[in-house]
């Protein structure tokens, strides 16, 4: 089992779109390892729904977030996990400020497969914005996933 946790703000738009778009993607291939999929936020509380929107455009791409609660980054979260990605520099910057022993597991998500952006926040941007940060975030699910049985 190998264990990745995906990091957002609020833990109720990007990581857990990325967390089931990955994990969707996964299960429908034969794999020769299995994922351990958590996703948690840097600024959040415990026990928030995923947003309405993130719901939405999720369940159009048949994909059910609506029983996600979120989490905050603990330190527990952050030791169980083979690989860490955050959506953005400043999320990855956050933690290594708190835990910089985990500096070797933690990149951008973008950076782990060789590009230099960052996933967009579609957070009160409306709907067009979350449709937006979907795409993106298919996009570099297809890369993640080519990465990720290469190495593993």
């Amino acid at each position: 089992m190998f264990n990745i946790l995906l990091i957002c703000t609020g833990n109720t738009c990007r990581s857990p779109m990325a967390q089931a778009l990955l994990a969707d993607i996964w299960q429908k291939g034969p794999r020769k390892k299995q994922l351990n999929l958590i996703s948690a936020g840097v600024f959040t509380f415990d026990d928030m729904p995923a947003s309405a929107e993130a719901i939405q455009v999720m369940q159009e791409s048949n994909i059910d977030i609506s029983g996600h609660r979120s989490k905050q980054v603990t330190e527990e979260l952050l030791a169980s996990a083979d690989l860490i990605l955050t959506m953005t520099e400043s999320h990855r910057q956050r933690i290594l400020e708190m835990f910089p022993e985990y500096a070797a597991v933690i990149h951008t998500i973008t950076a782990y497969i060789g590009h230099d952006d960052e996933v967009a926040d579609p957070f009160g941007r409306g709907l067009a914005a979350y449709y937006d940060t979907l795409e993106q975030l298919e996009a570099i699910m297809d890369q993640l996933v080519d990465k990720l049985e290469d190495e593993m």
